[in-house]
């Protein structure tokens, strides 16, 4: 059994895809035995709702959490749910791996506690820095990925991030197409 670390919620904004998010996101968490209590999805209005207990009658997360549509509006929902101060993994909802390199032609998915400890080590190195927000590497091509950590200003993508809800509005993406490219 994994620790994950405890002050980490997980939130996932998902719009018509409650098989794909299922089958992906939700298969990689348990993979990774992320705590199920920390598992929030974020849907789009009551019937996207309906559609998504249909989907993961099975499946355990803490709660499925309407808010609006649209990429943007979803975040922004993420953003004003939790608490200032609480800690947030946010992924998308077609995540099919997270990896590691092996070396330049290799990579392999991470356990759950390299996971876990990966989550924790970029709040802890974020808060040290005093940065609030902290991601991967968007690409699983180990050619191109390297070992350590960067606190320089660098694409963070959509698909895995962290940050601290610390309720600065100037932070909140204003496009809806390609937000990960302003945050």
């Amino acid at each position: 059994m994994i620790e994950w670390p405890p002050e980490v919620e997980v939130a996932v904004p998902s719009y018509q895809r409650a098989e794909l998010f299922r089958d992906r996101t939700m298969a990689v968490l348990a993979r990774l035995e992320v705590p199920p209590e920390k598992v929030r999805v974020f849907v789009a209005d009551d019937d996207e709702r309906d559609r998504y207990e249909r989907a993961l009658e099975s499946a355990h997360l803490a709660e499925i959490v309407v808010g609006e549509v649209g990429l943007d509006r979803a975040r922004a929902c993420i953003r004003s749910f939790y608490d200032r101060g609480q800690l947030v993994l946010s992924m998308d909802d077609d995540v099919k791996r997270i990896v590691r390199r092996i070396d330049e032609k290799k990579v392999v998915d991470l356990t759950g506690e390299e996971f876990a400890t990966l989550v924790d080590s970029g709040f802890k190195i974020a808060a040290q820095k005093g940065l609030r927000f902290w991601g991967i590497y968007p690409v699983a091509n180990p050619y191109f990925m390297r070992a350590g950590w960067t606190t320089d200003l660098r694409y963070i993508g959509g698909g895995l991030f962290g940050f601290v809800n610390d309720g600065d509005e100037r932070v909140v993406p204003r496009t809806v197409v390609k937000e990960d490219i302003e945050r």
